[in-house]
């Protein structure tokens, strides 16, 4: 700003107006992870709380020079009282499988509206190409057992 606007109380007056705008604008990205809890469809799936994660050992692994034999970037296990989820995060797909085993559904929900669903085959096995982008969490349900949802991957 330049100051001209000292002399002009209608100008100053739009000049505050539009700075208080500015300041109150919500970020797209808290806006989305608001819509994503309020529209929580599966009320009765009890939160899958994350027991292990190996984002940092991948991180160490990269720095050192090793390579995996699998090129796993990243293994997160996440466990109710009733169910287990590993996850591997590799380079073209996620990895997964659910203890115990039985068939079902696994849905990848992003931030927005977007929801997809992926097979669980018989022996708990599941398969998410391509890997999700941005924020995501699991929603488990298996055929006649318990549901789970992850947090925030």
């Amino acid at each position: 700003m330049d100051g001209s606007w000292l002399g002009d109380d209608d100008r100053l007056l739009a000049e505050l107006g539009e700075a208080m705008r500015a300041a109150q604008e919500v970020p797209d990205r808290f806006i989305q992870a608001g819509k994503s809890a309020f529209a929580w469809h599966d009320i009765d799936s009890e939160l899958a709380r994350l027991v292990s994660d190996t984002a940092g050992e991948a991180a160490q692994h990269s720095a050192a020079g090793m390579r995996s034999e699998r090129a796993v970037l990243r293994s997160l296990t996440f466990a109710t009282a009733e169910l287990t989820i590993d996850i591997d995060v590799q380079p073209d797909a996620l990895r997964g499988q659910v203890v115990p085993s039985r068939p079902g559904t696994v849905q990848v929900r992003g931030g927005g509206d977007a929801v997809q669903d992926y097979p669980i085959d018989e022996l708990g096995w599941f398969v998410i190409r391509p890997v999700p982008t941005g924020p995501y969490r699991l929603s488990v349900q298996l055929d006649g057992g318990p549901s789970a949802l992850t947090d925030w991957i």
